[in-house]
């Protein structure tokens, strides 16, 4: 099982729209219970390849002490499913390959989720989630 740490570089404002899939994942008190769902609900991107198949776009450069973003652009909007995040963050492994470390959730409006409030970066909303560290 994944090491699980919630370090959260956060990146947007106030609360968000009624959802009630993502409502689930707002008590601070169950951040275990909600990181459980989210890994088994990411599993399947710990092949890079499964995460392109399903509409995640590579980015072509490696940002700094994050890694490398594919983005779900489909999923951009003003709704955020918990389960479903709008980026996936890979860094090298020793193997040549990527190794999935990290989520990110964009909104295109104030949001919030595991009971964390977004910032805003641009004109976007979005928090990090890192579900295996790379230390």
């Amino acid at each position: 099982m994944l090491s699980i740490i919630i370090s959260v570089f956060l990146l947007a404002s106030l609360v968000a729209a009624k959802n009630p899939h993502t409502d689930r994942f707002n008590y601070p008190d169950r951040v275990d219970w909600a990181l459980k769902k989210l890994e088994k609900a990411t599993e399947k991107y710990r092949d890079v390849n499964k995460a392109i198949a399903d509409g995640y776009t590579p980015t072509d450069e490696f940002v700094p002490n994050m890694g490398y973003h594919y983005i779900n652009f489909r999923l951009i909007d003003d709704q955020v499913d918990a389960l479903m995040p709008e980026v996936v963050i890979y860094v090298p492994d020793d193997k040549g390959g990527l190794k999935l470390v990290a989520v990110e959730y964009i909104s295109t409006v104030p949001n919030h989720l595991y009971g964390l409030e977004f910032h805003q970066i641009r004109r976007l909303q979005a928090v990090h989630i890192i579900i295996d560290p790379i230390m």
